[in-house]
C-alpha cells in the first residue's frame, strides 16, 4: 500500500521529472481514486482538487510528462494504492541521458514533533548515484540528501527514519510546507535499472486537535441575563479533529474542559467531561461536541467580555504530536443585571428587550429599552440612558437622562383616613417619582360662619414628591382647616 499521511496533506505523489526520466507503475491494479501525474490537471478527485494531476479508476496509467514547479495546494486527506500500484523510476530511453526522477511529498510539519518516514523500497540493477536518495527542503530550494539509497536491494527493504532528528541534524526546522523528496537517477529502463517504492507512510504520534468553537454557528456570543433565581446557559459547537499514529490507539479518558475568563483573565466560571477516545492507525476524523454549557443561578458577572476557552485533552491524557493546538475560544458579550432600574430612590421590575454601551466597552454606561412595573403597574422605555452598579448589578437612570415615564394610576388609597389618589398617574424621572395628588375632603370639613369660602369635595396637590409605596412625602392630617 502506497500511502501518504500526515495531519495535513499536500499533493500526495507530486512527480517532478526531469530529462527523458519516466514514472510508471506496475501493474495496473489500482485502488479507487489513486493519484497519478500526468498531463490533465487540476482535476477533481475524493481528495480534493489535484494540481498537475490525473485521477485513475481502473483505467491504465498515461505516459508521464515534464511538469513544473511543486505547488503549494493541499488537503486534509489520505491517499492510498494498493501494493500492485508501486512507484516506480526508470530511464524510458535506454543509454541515452542519464535522467533524474523525483517525487515530492509537500507537507506541513510546523511546530510536529517525532516525525517518522517509513516506505519500502527495491532496485533493479541501478548504480549507485549521489542523487539517489531520500533528500528534505524546508524552503523547496535548498534539498539536503537525509538517506542514501542502496544498490543491494533488489529484494524489498523497509526504511524508517526519524525526520525531525533528522532535519535537526541538519539544521533544517520543519516548516510550512517541508519537501520529503524521493529521487532516482540512472540511464536505462526496468529492470536493467530503476527503482520502485511502496508503502510510503509519513506519521507522527496521536494528536488531538481542537479546530473551532462556536455557539449557533456564530464566532462570538452575546448573552442578557436578568437576575440571579435560574441558571444561565450557553450552547457550544466545539469541532475537534483527531489524527492516529502509526498504530491504532485508546484511551478511556480525555478531558474536555470549558473555561470562562473575565477581561482580566480570571477564571469565572470551569467545567469538564471526561469522555473515552479512540482511533485507528494513520486514521483522520473529525468531530463535533455539542455541550450545553451552564452557570449557576447565583453566578454574579459584572464584566462586559469574556473569554470561553475549550480545550480537548486539558488534564494531557494523551501524549500526542502536537501540544499546542488544544485549545480554541469564543469571545462573550454578557449584560447581567438584576433586573432592578432605580428613579432616584424609586426601585422599579424591569426586563430588557435590547442594550448598548454608550461608551465601548464599558459594563456601567449602558442604553436600554425594555419593560418595567412599578407596583404591579406596567410601564414600557425605550433607549434610557443608565448606570449600572456593579456591585448589585442594578440600573439607575443616568444623570443626563431627562426622560419622563408615565405610570397608569393606582387605585384610590388612604392615609390616616384621608383618602387620595393619583391624579394623571405617576411621573417617574431621574429625581424620583412625581404625582398630582387629588384629596378627598372627608365629612365634617366645614368654615366658620363668617367665611365667604365655599369648599369643594376634593382638593388637588400638584406634582407632590412620593415614597416608594407612592405615598406622598408629607403625611396628610386628619382635618383640615382652610381659611
Amino acid at each position: 500500500m502506497l500511502s501518504y499521511y500526515l495531519y495535513a496533506i499536500l499533493i500526495s505523489g507530486h512527480f517532478k521529472l526531469s530529462g527523458k526520466a519516466k514514472t510508471s507503475r506496475a501493474p495496473t491494479d489500482l485502488a479507487e481514486d489513486p493519484y497519478y501525474k500526468g498531463n490533465y490537471h487540476p482535476n477533481t478527485t475524493l481528495l480534493g482538487n489535484t494540481v498537475g494531476g490525473y485521477a485513475l479508476s481502473s483505467a491504465a496509467a498515461p505516459a508521464a510528462s515534464l511538469v513544473g514547479s511543486p505547488s503549494a495546494t493541499a488537503y486534509r486527506q489520505q491517499v492510498t494504492i494498493s501494493t500492485n500500484g508501486v512507484i516506480r523510476m526508470d530511464d524510458s530511453v535506454d543509454d541515452s541521458l542519464t535522467s533524474t526522477n523525483s517525487m515530492d511529498l509537500l507537507m506541513y510539519l510546523e511546530d510536529y514533533t517525532d516525525v517518522s518516514l517509513k516506505f519500502r523500497h527495491r532496485e533493479s540493477g541501478d548504480e549507485p548515484h549521489a542523487g539517489d536518495g531520500i533528500f528534505i527542503s524546508n524552503d523547496n530550494t535548498t534539498f539536503t540528501q537525509i538517506y542514501a539509497l542502496d544498490t543491494a536491494s533488489t529484494a524489498w527493504q523497509n526504511v524508517t527514519l526519524d525526520i525531525d532528528a533528522l532535519a535537526s541534524a541538519n539544521s533544517i526546522t520543519l516548516s510550512n510546507p517541508f519537501v520529503i523528496r524521493f529521487q532516482q537517477v540512472d540511464n536505462y529502463g526496468w529492470p536493467t535499472d530503476g527503482r520502485e517504492f511502496d508503502d510510503i507512510k509519513v506519521y507522527s504520534k496521536p494528536d488531538l486537535k481542537a479546530v473551532s468553537v462556536k455557539s449557533g454557528g456564530n464566532t462570538s456570543i452575546t448573552k442578557l441575563w436578568k437576575g440571579f433565581s435560574s441558571p444561565k446557559y450557553i450552547s457550544l459547537e466545539f469541532k475537534t479533529e483527531s489524527r492516529g499514529g502509526i498504530n491504532n490507539y485508546f484511551t478511556p479518558s480525555v478531558t474536555y474542559s470549558y473555561n470562562l475568563k473575565d477581561s482580566g483573565g480570571t477564571s469565572r466560571w470551569y467545567e469538564f467531561t471526561d469522555q473515552s477516545w479512540s482511533i485507528d492507525a494513520l486514521d483522520v476524523r473529525s468531530d463535533t461536541l455539542y455541550p450545553l454549557i451552564t452557570l449557576a443561578a447565583s453566578t454574579k458577572l459584572s464584566d462586559l467580555n469574556y473569554t470561553l476557552h475549550a480545550v480537548v485533552d486539558s488534564n494531557l491524557d494523551v501524549t500526542e504530536a502536537l501540544e499546542n493546538n488544544n485549545e480554541d475560544t469564543i469571545s462573550v458579550t454578557v449584560n447581567h443585571y438584576s433586573g432592578k432600574l432605580w428613579f432616584s430612590g424609586i426601585e422599579t421590575d424591569i426586563t430588557i428587550s435590547s442594550w448598548n454601551t454608550r461608551v465601548v466597552d464599558s459594563p456601567i454606561e449602558h442604553t436600554i429599552s425594555g419593560s418595567g412595573t412599578l407596583n404591579g403597574k406596567p410601564f414600557n422605555f425605550t433607549n434610557l440612558k443608565v448606570d449600572k452598579n456593579l456591585t448589585s448589578l442594578d440600573y439607575s437612570l443616568d444623570a443626563t437622562e431627562f426622560s419622563t415615564i408615565n405610570v397608569a394610576s393606582t387605585a384610590r388609597q388612604s392615609i390616616n383616613g384621608i383618602s387620595y389618589w393619583h391624579d394623571g398617574g405617576v411621573d417617574l424621572t431621574k429625581n424620583g417619582a412625581y404625582s398630582d395628588i387629588k384629596v378627598l375632603l372627608p365629612a365634617g370639613v366645614g368654615v366658620s360662619t363668617a367665611s365667604t369660602t365655599v369648599l369643594d369635595s376634593t382638593i388637588t396637590f400638584s406634582h407632590v414628591q412620593l415614597l416608594q409605596a407612592l405615598y406622598p412625602t408629607f403625611l396628610l392630617p386628619t382635618s383640615l382647616i382652610i381659611d
